[in-house]
């Protein structure tokens, strides 16, 4: 598939055509159309996605009585990487963007390092899972060279060619510059020698992949959840027990039914609220899983939340029902 822009970065070019600022309600419902595609490439959905980038220490934006606004950054070392990229033209790593700034201002690396903040700089964004950087005017063009190429029937070509159809069909005169990045896009495979052999059907068996991974997923979660299993069913078996030791015992026992059902309604109330604390945690779990880049773990507690929530669910309706 297309090279996939960290969260942070995805933000940052959403955002930017924004015609106005926005509110975070807002953010949420103007990102739901990407709620699948966030999912299937984060691990999360469009609000977790948005709690986790706006509560990172280093990012462009600014939240003002819940309005997102975003920073205008005007140092001279985000300004000198900003030309040394737009000047070469292609995604580079940060070492070798501090290495240039460094040169080019005669300045030590470390302090450099310190200097050059382009998490907090719009202009500024980053391939996910990939040390590498690139200027949000620009556009990654690997979907329309591929299409391009498979309706050619083109299996087998060179990078060579390629560029030419960049140049002459695919990027138009106005527009921003586009890019291919095949490094990390398996449909590409480049050797040494520029040959480039196109890859059909990756995106199914990466679909594949991603079902067997699912499916193990699920059944980590089982298993994970399978406390939580056990404590719904005792929960409920509790509550059928009231309801039969209230049809078979005669009115002077009233009281004493009503008091051992308060005691339970309060038991699984109690839970209720374990959960909630629970899901509270995950929050911040979910947060430190994603500044580890660690899409794995992420998933496992969004599983693991969507469980919770659902059992939290339904003991409050059996609360609820048992109240009446």
């Amino acid at each position: 598939m297309q090279p996939v822009y960290t969260p942070l970065s995805f933000l940052k070019r959403f955002l930017m055509v924004q015609e106005k600022e926005v509110s975070k309600s807002e953010l949420y419902q103007l990102l739901e159309p990407y709620d699948d595609y966030f999912h299937s490439v984060y691990y999360m959905g469009a609000r977790d996605l948005v709690d986790a980038v706006l509560l990172e220490s280093s990012t462009p934006f600014i939240m003002e009585q819940d309005v997102i606004r975003l920073k205008q950054f005007s140092l001279q070392m985000n300004n000198i990487a900003y030309e040394f990229l737009l000047q070469i033209g292609k995604p580079q790593s940060l070492d070798k963007i501090i290495k240039q700034v460094s040169k080019k201002t005669k300045t030590p690396i470390a302090q450099i390092e310190r200097q050059l903040h382009m998490d907090e700089d719009v202009r500024f964004v980053q391939i996910y899972d990939m040390d590498r950087w690139l200027l949000a005017e620009w556009e990654i063009a690997n979907d329309e060279i591929y299409q391009y190429l498979i309706q050619e029937q083109r299996l087998e070509t060179s990078s060579n060619y390629i560029y030419q159809i960049m140049a002459s069909q695919i990027q138009e005169k106005g527009h921003p510059k586009k890019l291919w990045i095949p490094e990390v896009d398996l449909r590409f495979e480049v050797f040494e020698n520029g040959k480039v052999v196109l890859h059909e059907h990756v995106n199914n068996e990466n679909s594949e992949n991603n079902n067997e991974h699912t499916d193990n997923n699920e059944e980590n979660n089982e298993e994970n959840n399978e406390n939580e299993n056990r404590q719904e069913d005792v929960l409920k078996q509790e509550l059928e027990t009231i309801v039969n030791y209230e049809g078979e015992h005669n009115m002077n026992h009233n009281n004493e039914v009503n008091e051992v059902f308060a005691e339970v309604i309060k038991q699984v109330a109690a839970g209720v609220e374990i959960l909630k604390e629970r899901n509270d945690k995950m929050s911040n779990e979910v947060l430190e899983f994603f500044h580890e880049n660690n899409l794995e773990e992420i998933h496992k507690l969004m599983e693991e939340k969507k469980a919770n929530l659902e059992f939290q669910q339904e003991l409050i309706q059996l609360i609820e029902k048992w109240k009446k």
